[in-house]
């Protein structure tokens, strides 16, 4: 049995740099709590947890003497203020890609236009964004999601109020979401709004994650997708094999691989999601050559 491997998978630079700087400083003796998880990946949190590096829910749970990690998601800037009120050291592992979508909505916002951004509200990366931003924007998924988020605020459309629209994405979105929404946003929005301005700020590297997959699902017999259960972005990749027809399996660790899901199969592929190790997939592959040579 032939093992392939995805052209693009698992961490992509953002997460490698939050998960370099919670080491570096618990190598340096500090006492690290991350504010959310680093990534959505169990091993990842398990070796972090390992070194002392622990996961909160807020600043409220950070101890005297400890150090809060912002996670490559961002935060909001009230966070930062009140880190700063409260004496808590603060270490920014914000990616460098979602501090210019902030950058972005908070530019747009104080320009008075409405900033719309196409992302999970209850994503981390999204409410960060939404800080930023201000009262002036509304996100969602879809342009309903929109209005839903629109109308909790009071507010009848997601526009009211504006002449001018600043749409942005969070940087995990999918390529095809992007096109969608903005292709939905054109119909939708009335003749009032005299100005729209778009920003394509999906992750080229999550991007060309998605084709990579396509491509290799169409060249093998079934295809392993390493990750997460809670990483969208690993989910993604595993409903981007299966689209293609292909036997798609979604595991979070080698173990969990069955050898009667490759019997007959002559080609096996492997991809792995943003938040999936190396090691993660050396395991896998190791575990994969060993069921081709019962």
């Amino acid at each position: 049995m032939e093992i392939v491997l995805a052209e693009e998978m698992g961490f992509c630079q953002g997460v490698r740099r939050a998960i370099d700087m919670a080491e570096q400083a618990a190598r340096r003796g500090d006492v690290v709590r991350t504010l959310g998880e680093l990534v959505h990946n169990p091993q990842v949190v398990e070796r972090l947890e390992a070194v002392g590096i622990r996961v909160v829910g807020g600043l409220e749970e950070v101890g005297p003497g400890e150090v809060a990690l912002v996670t490559a998601h961002g935060a909001a800037p009230a966070v930062f203020s009140e880190a700063r009120k409260k004496g808590i050291p603060l270490l920014d592992a914000t990616c460098p890609l979602v501090e210019r979508v902030q950058r972005l909505a908070q530019e747009m916002a104080q320009a008075g236009y409405g900033v719309l951004i196409c992302g999970d509200p209850e994503h981390a990366e999204v409410r960060g964004i939404l800080g930023y931003a201000g009262k002036s924007a509304a996100a969602g998924r879809t342009l309903e999601e929109l209005r839903e988020f629109a109308r909790r605020q009071g507010r009848e459309e997601p526009w009211t109020g504006h002449h001018r629209l600043a749409v942005l994405f969070q940087t995990t979105q999918r390529e095809q979401v992007y096109r969608t929404f903005v292709a939905e946003l054109m119909q939708a929005i009335p003749p009032s709004i005299r100005e729209l301005r778009v920003w394509n700020t999906v992750c080229a590297a999550v991007a060309r994650r998605e084709p990579a997959a396509r491509r290799l699902a169409r060249a093998v017999d079934a295809v392993v997708v390493v990750g997460g259960r809670q990483s969208a972005n690993t989910r993604h990749l595993a409903e981007t094999c299966a689209a293609e027809g292909v036997p798609t399996y979604s595991i979070e660790r080698a173990e969990e691989l069955r050898p009667e899901w490759f019997l007959g199969k002559q080609r096996v592929g492997v991809t792995a999601g943003t938040s999936t190790p190396d090691e993660a997939v050396i395991q896998v592959v190791e575990r994969l050559r060993a069921i081709a040579i019962p």
